[in-house]
């Protein structure tokens, strides 16, 4: 059960895309990135308008998540990582969204309980 959150955690941070003031335009910059050079599994038909449509929401849930766990240095590191380079290169960022992972895994084994965690 961990295991799946944390994998859910990980999956919402990098859906939320971090410190930006405009998340939605982040997430279409990286979407139209990945359709047109049709990487990481993008076919080329994406609606980035609609598949971005939640970035704030998603944005603002994680950065919340983020503050109360004690792993925002982290979340912005992997953001920075991520959404400041090449939507297709997929393995660039992988010590930083360790961290991001490495901080939840702490929080979550001294509060296994807490929302962040189920």
């Amino acid at each position: 059960m961990l295991a799946m959150r944390i994998a859910l955690v990980f999956c919402a941070l990098m859906m939320a895309l971090g410190c930006s003031v405009d998340p939605e335009g982040d997430c279409r910059s990286q979407c139209a990135q990945q359709r047109d050079e049709m990487c990481n599994g993008f076919t080329g038909d994406e609606n980035c308008v609609s598949l971005c449509a939640d970035a704030e929401t998603n944005y603002d849930s994680a950065v919340e998540t983020a503050d109360r766990i004690g792993c925002r240095s982290q979340f912005n590191s992997a953001y920075d990582c991520v959404f400041g380079g090449d939507a297709c290169n997929t393995t660039r960022c992988n010590a930083q969204v360790n961290e991001v992972q490495a901080c939840t895994v702490a929080y979550c084994m001294r509060n296994p309980t807490d929302s962040a965690c189920m």
